[in-house]
């Protein structure tokens, strides 16, 4: 498990995840079977979407979220599109080599993102153009 530095400085209190709830005796009052019925399958719903809120809640205050992946660079060309459908034009991508050649290019100084180029549900990577294979990158995506 990831913890987040800052989380840990403010003491971070997990959400609840575990829900116990005594349907029957709070639909009691219920007089109609039938609508008791409804009303205890709709707290059930509730409760499990309550449930799977704190779950994401907790993770990211635990520093972990799924706004990443990989790319490789195209060969012979000066430009790599990343589709992704979380990209917005507001979003910063961060990108880490994950490779010896990716981290050449990085290195090199010849890898960018600029902002016009990012368009809803995709980005345009400029960088060399070369015909080096295994230029692979991780991405992360925020905002």
């Amino acid at each position: 498990m990831v913890a987040s530095p800052r989380a840990a400085a403010r003491n971070h209190r997990q959400a609840p995840i575990a829900f116990y709830a005594d349907l029957d005796r709070l639909l009691q009052p219920v007089n109609d079977i039938e609508l008791r019925g409804v009303l205890r399958e709709t707290m059930w719903e509730m409760i499990e979407w309550s449930r799977q809120g704190f779950e994401v809640t907790n993770g990211l205050m635990s520093g972990a979220h799924n706004a990443h992946g990989l790319i490789t660079l195209t060969l012979s060309v000066a430009t790599s599109t990343l589709a992704d459908r979380r990209i917005r034009a507001q979003t910063k991508i961060i990108l880490t080599p994950h490779t010896a050649n990716a981290s050449a290019e990085f290195g090199n100084g010849t890898i960018f993102i600029t902002h016009p180029n990012v368009t809803k549900g995709q980005a345009v990577i400029n960088h060399a153009n070369s015909g080096t294979t295994g230029r692979t990158f991780g991405y992360i995506l925020a905002g």
